[in-house]
């Protein structure tokens, strides 16, 4: 609130004079303005402290979610990193069984052979069958040259049908 002056002392007067008048509207004008520049400067100061509180917090914001990616990126590099190396452990055992699983199988596929032959050669010399070595195929002989082809020559329907 403003200060009261203390007015001196003027004689009561019925009428009011232009000047009063003018004066009284002179007044009224410079109390409403310093209330409005009073209000105006209040909510310039709400604003920025309202501003200052909004940058606060993005900032906040942006270093928490900055903060989010750089663990979720290191999570991720250390469960790729500890998955790749099961991994490579799971590949090396299964490689390691399926090693002797095929060797086990070949030798028993040889027992299994041998045993099979052992009770078919009797069987085979009462037929009159002897029992023959395995026949091995000889490998494949490579072709040294090309050997021109001759053209061929339409007979029958298609030499009569090009006529």
């Amino acid at each position: 609130m403003s200060k009261q002056i203390p007015a001196k002392r003027v004689a009561r007067h019925d009428e009011l004079t232009a000047r009063e008048l003018w004066l009284a509207g002179l007044g009224a004008v410079s109390l409403t303005r310093k209330q409005a520049l009073a209000g105006i400067d209040q909510v310039a100061y709400l604003a920025r402290q309202l501003r200052e509180q909004a940058e606060a917090g993005i900032e906040q914001g942006t270093s928490a979610v900055e903060t989010s990616i750089c663990q979720a990126r290191e999570f991720t590099r250390t469960f790729s990193d500890l998955a790749r190396s099961q991994f490579d452990q799971a590949r090396s055992r299964s490689a390691k069984v399926l090693e002797q699983a095929l060797a086990e199988a070949g030798e028993r596929i040889g027992l299994v052979r041998g045993e099979v032959e052992q009770r078919l050669a009797p069987v085979l010399t009462r037929l009159g069958l002897a029992a023959s070595a395995p026949k091995r195929h000889a490998p494949a002989r490579k072709k040294t040259g090309t050997a021109a082809r001759k053209p061929r020559t339409t007979t029958g329907k298609r030499a009569a049908k090009a006529a």
